[in-house]
């Protein structure tokens, strides 16, 4: 549900500095801050500034989804080579280039992995986990946690609608699965061609032409060294080449050839020379044999909004609008075959139900203890935790009473992300501004109020996250295997086999991988606002993921659909950008231009936007064309 937060600006957070990177978003409170410390709120009750952008819904997904889904391929591809020279590195110390292997560098390359790369044991931990899912029947399967809701922190993002962010993430998830299989179809396609050409046959298919190699060589259990010296002599004549290295390298093949069969001795010595061409071993020929060409492989992108106790308050019908929008993209974007979007509650579903009854008795159980243990630690330290006057005083006192770090670590995640329904009922006097008084409010938490009754409030929404800290962290422990003694994991019950990702760092020991979501390294999409800027060299575009009061203090454009994820609503006026004088005074027309355009889509560096739409007279589609084009990287 959190992601780290670690922006590469002055903010530094002494607080969750060094704390484990999955319980941690460090970065969003001193952000905010930073801003409204400068006396800025957005002017507007909408916050939108203006003017604003309108393209067509149509122009989104006929042309800059496609954009972005042929970057992902491409991608993809730089992907797999990359993996198999690494794989292939004697650095790396993979001796053996298995498939599982090159699949476990696709997922450490640096446009994929988050976090440093595992040693060399954690590595092979990984490769051993790929290798026998591999192996097993059906489908190469992954499976990743994410895309619970979106945040309703007014400074995070505008609205429930998933955004341009959330299109990249979906994105990314089919560029791993296409890298993956690139990698398989090269690592069967070296060896398929090395058949091929040495034996001059014409099969296409991967069991046609080992099942060909299989009548003239095959692997047996018992060495033994009939037919060996007359099959190499057989393969240096037909070599035909005064090339001591080459002769070396087949002579180099009887030690091998101890534990193969030899049926066909010419065959065999024209597999042989092939080989010794290619500086390849007859083992590495025989590594593609059980490999299934046309296995498929997929992520299972599992929605978990409601893992978490402290979020029982987000309302369901959000969760269902996020969910709803969320699969109208994954439909536009045709990635079926590669990104499964479901949830914890479709899959325990498809379990055995006294399977699932014993699972959740047992869960249920270790969640009790664990959240009495801790806050046991702060019931008796209510007092003096409210008497804080600071929010370094505040947090410290957390880290002395709970030394693990985990609760001081995720608490400011809990208070910026947690529906806060008492605040809510307070901050409804205000009207338009209601949401400015609540996140100001939240913005001084750690300050004592003079008057009574905010200070009640104050209080109790202190009291409220730091029980949410407490539940978040015992429902992770009680549904990660490695954070309770019945090794209980919710994922592994749901999604036996599957080769594990995570949107957060894990111990090295996990054999998870730890992978990039969406734009942002540091901030995933729904606890953020999609962002397009140009790139540093002014050759292109990068989408980032960032806070939505950030980018209305930095002025940036927001670009609204005609059409909002489905949604019909009227039709953009003929300019594209529209100045709006009426918005500060009338209501109504507030009102209009939420039902119409609900919120942003993404949102324009404020200078990019003059560049774009008054340099080069784009109109809407123009604008789709013109980042479509050039491509929209990631940060």
């Amino acid at each position: 549900m959190f992601v780290i937060e670690t922006r590469s600006s002055s903010h530094n957070d002494p607080h969750t500095a060094g704390v484990h990177e999955r319980l941690s978003e460090r970065g969003t409170h001193p952000i905010i801050q930073d801003i409204l410390a400068t006396g800025f709120l957005p002017k507007r009750p909408t916050g939108y500034a203006t003017p604003r952008v309108e393209v067509s819904s149509s122009d989104i997904r006929t042309v800059l989804f496609p954009a972005l889904k042929a970057a992902g391929l491409s991608l993809a591809y730089r992907i797999a080579h990359r993996a198999k020279k690494r794989a292939e590195d004697p650095k790396r110390g993979w001796g053996t280039v298995t498939l599982g292997a090159i699949c476990t560098e696709v997922l450490l390359d640096s446009e994929v992995r988050r976090g440093a790369v595992p040693s060399q044991e954690g590595r092979g931990i990984r490769e051993r986990l790929f290798s026998a899912a591999l192996c097993r029947e059906g489908p190469l399967q992954l499976a990743v946690l994410l895309f619970p809701v979106r945040d309703r922190n007014p400074a995070k993002n505008d609205g429930i609608s998933p955004d341009l962010g959330e299109v990249e993430a979906l994105v990314q998830l089919w560029t791993v699965t296409k890298a993956l299989e690139c990698a398989r179809d090269q690592y069967v396609g070296e060896r398929l061609e090395v058949i091929q050409r040495a034996l001059a046959i014409s099969h296409q298919s991967h069991s046609g032409l080992f099942g060909s190699l299989a009548q003239i060589i095959e692997q047996r259990s018992a060495p033994t060294s009939s037919g060996i010296s007359a099959t190499i002599d057989l393969a240096i004549n037909l070599s035909r080449q005064k090339n001591e290295r080459l002769t070396r390298r087949i002579a180099d093949f009887g030690e091998e050839l101890k534990v193969y069969a030899i049926y066909d001795q010419e065959k065999t010595a024209q597999l042989l020379v092939e080989l010794a061409r290619q500086n390849r071993t007859i083992d590495w020929l025989f590594q593609a044999r059980d490999v299934r060409p046309e296995q498929p492989i997929s992520i299972l992108a599992i929605r978990d909004a409601r893992r978490y106790p402290c979020f029982s308050s987000e309302s369901e019908s959000d969760i269902e609008h996020y969910k709803d929008e969320l699969n109208r993209m994954h439909d536009v974007l045709q990635i079926g075959g590669g990104v499964i979007l479901t949830s914890h509650e479709e899959l325990e579903a498809q379990i055995n139900p006294i399977e699932l009854g014993k699972f959740r008795v047992h869960r249920e159980t270790i969640y009790r203890g664990k959240k009495e243990k801790y806050l046991e630690i702060f019931q008796s330290k209510k007092q003096d935790l409210f008497k804080a006057c600071s929010r370094t005083e505040f947090l410290n006192l957390i880290g002395a009473y709970e030394s693990s770090g985990k609760i001081p670590a995720i608490f400011e995640a809990i208070l910026h992300s947690k529906h806060h329904d008492s605040l809510l009922a307070w901050s409804s006097q205000f009207g338009v501004e209601a949401s400015q008084h609540a996140l100001h409010f939240l913005m001084t938490i750690y300050q004592p109020r003079c008057e009574s009754q905010l200070e009640l409030l104050r209080q109790e929404l202190l009291w409220q996250t730091l029980a949410g800290a407490v539940e978040y962290v015992a429902a992770y422990e009680s549904n990660s295997k490695g954070g309770n003694h019945l090794q209980l994991d919710d994922v592994e019950l749901v999604a036996p086999g599957s080769i594990r990702l995570s949107i957060h760092q894990k111990p090295e020991y996990a054999g998870h991988f730890a992978v990039q979501v969406g734009a942002s390294v540091h901030r995933t999409p729904w606890h953020g606002t999609a962002y397009v800027r140009e790139d540093s060299q002014g050759k292109g575009y990068v989408l980032e993921s960032r806070l939505a009061l950030e980018l209305k203090y930095e002025q940036a454009i927001p670009v609204f659909q005609d059409e909002m994820l489905g949604e019909r609503s009227a039709p953009p006026q003929p300019g594209i950008i529209r100045q709006d004088d009426s918005i500060d005074s009338d209501n109504k027309q507030v009102r209009r231009i939420r039902r119409e355009y609900g919120q942003p889509f993404f949102w324009l560096e404020r200078n990019l936007a003059r560049k774009l739409l008054e340099e080069d007279g784009l109109d809407g589609r123009g604008l789709i064309d013109k980042l479509s084009a050039l491509g929209i990287r990631r940060s």
